[in-house]
Parts: C-alpha cells; sequence; structure tokens
C-alpha cells in the first residue's frame, strides 16, 4: 500500500532540522493527493509564516514501482513558491488533449507589518514526473500607498503587460479557457500536531489526509 510506503520513508520528508523547527514554532503542513491521477499518490509538505505568508513547498511522489519516493523540483527551483495550503480558489483546469490538470494558486507576500507586498496567481502541473510552477498574472502594490492607506497596485500579466485588476482576476479562466474547470480539496495535517518519529505514529495521518483528498 503506498501510504505504508509514505510512512515508512517519514526519516527523507520528515527531517531532524523540520523537526527542530517544528518545537521552535515554525509551522509544517503536509498533505496526500494525485494531482495527476496516474494512480502514484504524492505528499505534499509546506513551511508558512503567518505574517509575511512566506511559503516553501515540496513535492514526493511514489515511483511507478512504489519502491522510491521521489522528489518533484518545479522548472528551476528547488521548491515551490505557490501558497499550496492556503488557496483561495480550489480550482484547477484539465486538458484532455495532454490529460493533464493545471491547479491555480496564489503566491502573497507581505511585511512584518502584515502590509501586503505583492502577490502572484500561478498554476502548478504534474506530467510524467515533470513538476512545472507557472505564473500567470502578477501584481505590486506601490509603498507609498501602504502609507496614505490608498493601497494602489499594479497589475501585470505573464509577459509583464501592464493589466487591469479585473483582467488579473479573471486571468486562470483566459488563460485556460478551452479546458474543463474542476474543483479540488486537500486535506492539510499539521506536522506541529503530534510526535512524528515513527511510521505507526504517522500513517493514521496519512490515511486521514488522502481519504480528504477530491478532484471532480
Amino acid at each position: 500500500m503506498q501510504l505504508d510506503f509514505i510512512a515508512s520513508q517519514y526519516s527523507l520528508w520528515i527531517t531532524n532540522e523540520i523537526l527542530d523547527e517544528c518545537k521552535n514554532g515554525q509551522k509544517y503542513y503536509f498533505t496526500v493527493c494525485d494531482l495527476d491521477q496516474n494512480g502514484q499518490l504524492e505528499l505534499l509538505i509546506t513551511m508558512t509564516q503567518d505574517v509575511t505568508l512566506f511559503t516553501q513547498s515540496y513535492l514526493y511522489e511514489v515511483s511507478q514501482n512504489g519502491t522510491v519516493l521521489i522528489q518533484r523540483k518545479p522548472n528551476e527551483n528547488s521548491y515551490i513558491t505557490s501558497d499550496v495550503y492556503d488557496s483561495e480558489s480550489n480550482i484547477c483546469y484539465y486538458d484532455d488533449s495532454k490529460n493533464e490538470y493545471y491547479y491555480i494558486f496564489h503566491d502573497a507576500f507581505m511585511n512584518e507589518q502584515g502590509n501586503p507586498l505583492s502577490d502572484s496567481i500561478k498554476s502548478l502541473s504534474l506530467k510524467d514526473g515533470n513538476l512545472a510552477e507557472k505564473t500567470l498574472a502578477s501584481c505590486a502594490w506601490d509603498m507609498a500607498s501602504l502609507t496614505d492607506g490608498s493601497l494602489s497596485a499594479s497589475y501585470r500579466d505573464a509577459n509583464r503587460n501592464s493589466i487591469s485588476e479585473l483582467e488579473y482576476e479573471q486571468m486562470p479562466e483566459v488563460v485556460y479557457e478551452a479546458m474543463e474547470l474542476k474543483t479540488f480539496s486537500l486535506n492539510w495535517q499539521s506536522l506541529n500536531s503530534a510526535e512524528f518519529t515513527s511510521q505507526e505514529a504517522i500513517l493514521p495521518y496519512l490515511v486521514q489526509s488522502w481519504q480528504g483528498f477530491s478532484l471532480s
């Protein structure tokens, strides 16, 4: 069973460094999913900061023969920058001609005072072991507007062309307009909530997470 195998590999993805950071208050979460719907389960692990909204996530996939937990890295980055934990949309687009799913996430960042600095709308897709993270549009708040409270922002598409706020918000449906719209749900479990130091301790949380994953 793939969940048993993922649990047996816990020392690979729950490192001593992560355990130490959890003890110091850093928040980590994990979820089991099948983003590409190929039957091979994936494990998403994310670190998130409450105030700045900075996130850093990693994805592992069970190999076809079920004997290796492989880390899939997006593009040239070593980790996923999208805020996969606190998703605002829970929507994805399905390209039936390629049998590929594009999950929509945001990548927001705030300063230590909780003021917005930037945001991006991104898509995440996994196909044949290749993990791709694509920026669809981005926005940046004018620093001066943070002082006077007006919160003005500039919006740009993937080619850095200026667009309106409405065009920014509608960018996913424009980019993927020919594809089937679907919804998904990820069932996150906190690494801070229990002592995960054995296969037996982690397995029930993996089972619960997988039972909460949906795509329809």
